[in-house]
């Protein structure tokens, strides 16, 4: 029997913003790539029953091997069955539940025969209606299936009844049979250790390594911790660190992603584990997520020591009244504070919040905006601001369920805009499935579209956030900006025709362009606030990637005496000034020159140059030689001596070694 176990698609969102094309074919790395660990633990739980394939659905993509056309969801299902599997089993999560639905009626409509099940969290708490309303797919594994699907597998085998197979959903006739379920894991430390052999580890893909499951916490718009029984349970120190080290060995790698929900729910665990691990000397870094009120001083100091390099820290939202509200109950000031000390101990932050909750009003999302941009003022930091969807399983579904409607404006991989609309329809005919797309109808002085307008706004101000920190300053606050944004951005795209499947994305480059225009309606357009947009928008270019690279030229030593020195032909020289405003801290003082290039590596860079530098840049742009620039400077200034002329090639000289000059073998004779 041959069983391929699917991962399911992961968009790469970052990735998506910065091109923002949904017409576009080309995938790039529109993916976002990773380790099945999960996979791979089921993988070694099957172990010989069956042939077990790992197919990475998500590196296909990225490959451009399953591009962003019509025929996307024929091409998957044609790939799938290339190896001709008995069983297709795909992971689900709630964002691409539609894509493996499709998927799946693709592999059906190609090969009956061909079995098709799901598993993990959103198709677990959809099992009965996804059976009900998709006949294309067979079954559905909930909850954990490390020991059910075994036995799933040898009933197959064996023609036996699944009668007996725990955890199991699926269809008898016209009949959709729900098997009992399986009480959980005890100890995880029984777990098989996942198998990296089984993928082609990537240069991009990022390792989760799973230390356990469960939250205890109450969080009433959650769907982990329900899933998991709200029963915290974690593998043992010397399990961890047996798996880290296998994969150390196996994948030379030292940097890893601890999965768990919340990493510091035991402090004396947390401080047992950290210990061990640095007496181990393995030398690795890692994350974790944690809450800000589970975790003190110690911890964080001990987790640095143990290489921890970045904590997520969910803090949801900037109000203490919402923070009741979703049963969350955190601090904010403590939370900031524990923000700080993290950073402080030399540990990166990533906080989370989230946009359009239950209750949410224009006092809340100030607050969370507020709060959010404060994080973003400290170094090391980067907040993410998700916009609410309903989960079912989650404790309030069933109070709010009335209150939601389908909202088809979401970030989703750049396939047509017929295949969207198509998965649109689908989705919306069968809502209570895919209610994770779904906002609230209403919200209190709040409009819709500036919910809609606030998960794709956050990246933009996190980006910008020392202009919008300067904003801020300025007595305009983040809250003021998405209102505004949200109009403007929706208004520009319905006059240029562009991005009807979610009219608030946007770019870095469209936003300057809205700040100059509200900040300009504000009598807040200064001069330095001008200089400060042109900063951002010369640095965006760069990021971009929307200024020529430099042409590698390799010297000749054959050639030396007549070598040519060009200035680097990505190069953008910039005057500002008031560089000092937008560089606080620096030894800038005011008027400075800049320079935004790549290297022959590749590598973005910006440097400030001295006029002497910015004087040789411009001379060498068609081409000069050393001597040549010399002579240039001795004719500008009559009383040069030899000392200056030393200046002029030491100049150059450093110029060179930062590639803003290039050397090239010229065929002239001078």
């Amino acid at each position: 029997m041959k069983i391929s176990l699917v991962t399911s698609p992961h968009l790469n969102h970052s990735a998506f913003l910065q091109q923002l094309k949904r017409s576009s074919t080309e995938a790039g790395n529109l993916a976002q790539t990773f380790v099945p660990m999960g996979l791979l633990s089921l993988a070694g739980a099957v172990g010989s029953r069956a042939v077990t394939l790992i197919k990475d659905i998500n590196k296909y993509i990225n490959s451009n091997r399953l591009p962003m056309t019509a025929s996307f969801y024929d091409d998957a299902a044609a790939w799938l069955l290339d190896e001709q599997p008995d069983l297709v089993a795909f992971m689900t999560e709630c964002d691409s539940y539609h894509h493996v639905v499709r998927i799946c009626q693709a592999v059906k409509s190609q090969n009956q025969n061909v079995l098709t099940m799901l598993g993990c969290v959103h198709a677990s708490m959809m099992h009965r209606e996804t059976l009900v309303r998709f006949p294309e797919i067979d079954f559905v594994m909930r909850g954990e299936a490390e020991l059910a699907f075994p036995d799933f597998v040898d009933c197959l085998k064996t023609g036996a009844s699944l009668d007996a197979v725990g955890n199991l959903t699926y269809r008898t006739g016209n009949a959709v049979i729900v098997n009992p379920e399986l009480p959980l894991i005890k100890n995880l430390d029984t777990l098989p250790f996942p198998d990296i052999a089984l993928v082609e580890l990537g240069k991009d893909d990022s390792i989760w390594v799973e230390i356990g499951r469960g939250c205890p916490f109450q969080c009433n718009f959650c769907i982990t911790a329900p899933y998991w029984k709200r029963k915290h349970r974690i593998k043992s120190a010397e399990r961890v660190i047996q798996e880290l080290e296998v994969l150390i060995s196996a994948t030379g790698r030292t940097d890893f992603n601890f999965t768990h929900d919340l990493f510091t729910t035991n402090r004396i665990w947390v401080l047992d584990f950290c210990r061990k691990l640095v007496a181990r000397g393995l030398n690795i870094t890692w994350t974790c997520s944690s809450r800000t009120d589970t975790i003190d001083d110690e911890q964080i100091q001990w987790l640095k020591r143990a290489g921890c390099r970045n904590i997520y820290f969910g803090i949801e939202t900037g109000t203490d009244e919402l923070q009741a509200r979703i049963d969350k109950n955190l601090n904010l000031q403590h939370a900031l504070n524990i923000v700080t000390r993290t950073i402080n101990a030399g540990i990166d932050v990533t906080a989370g919040f989230i946009a359009g909750l239950p209750y949410e009003s224009d006092v809340s999302l100030k607050g969370t905006l507020n709060m959010a941009l404060e994080i973003l003022k400290r170094p090391r930091t980067t907040v993410h601001l998700f916009g609410f969807g309903a989960y079912r399983g989650s404790s309030h579904y069933e109070r709010i369920y009335p209150n939601l409607e389908f909202d088809q404006n979401f970030l989703d991989f750049p396939l047509p805009e017929p295949v969207h609309t198509e998965n649109g329809r689908m989705m919306k005919n069968n809502f209570d499935i895919f209610s994770r797309y779904s906002r609230l109808k209403s919200y209190g002085g709040l409009s819709v579209d500036v919910i809609r307008a606030a998960e794709e706004f956050l990246p933009l101000i996190s980006t910008l956030r020392n202009l919008v920190s300067h904003i801020n300053d300025n007595d305009i606050g983040p809250f003021d900006l998405l209102v505004a944004w949200s109009g403007w951005v929706r208004t520009h795209h319905k006059k240029h025709f562009q991005r009807a499947s979610n009219p608030y994305q946007g770019t870095i480059e469209e936003f300057l362009k809205f700040l100059e225009h509200f900040l300009g309606e504000h009598q807040q357009f200064t001069s330095e606030m001008a200089e400060f947009i042109r900063w951002e928008g010369l640095k965006d270019a760069l990021r971009s990637h929307k200024v020529a690279r430099p042409k590698i030229v390799v010297k000749s030593d054959a050639h030396q005496e007549t070598d040519l020195l060009y200035t680097n032909q990505s190069a953008v020289i910039a005057d500002f000034k008031h560089a000092n405003i937008f560089l606080p801290g620096t030894d800038t003082q005011g008027a400075a020159t800049f320079v935004f290039y790549f290297r022959k590596n590749g590598m973005a860079e910006i440097s400030q140059i001295n006029p002497v530098a910015k004087t040789i840049l411009n001379l060498a742009q068609k081409g000069l030689h050393e001597h040549e620039i010399v002579q240039v400077f001795h004719d500008l200034a009559m009383d040069m001596d030899n000392e200056n002329s030393q200046a002029i090639s030491n100049a150059v000289a450093q110029l060179e070694l930062r590639d803003l000059l290039l050397r090239q073998a010229s065929t002239d004779q001078h």
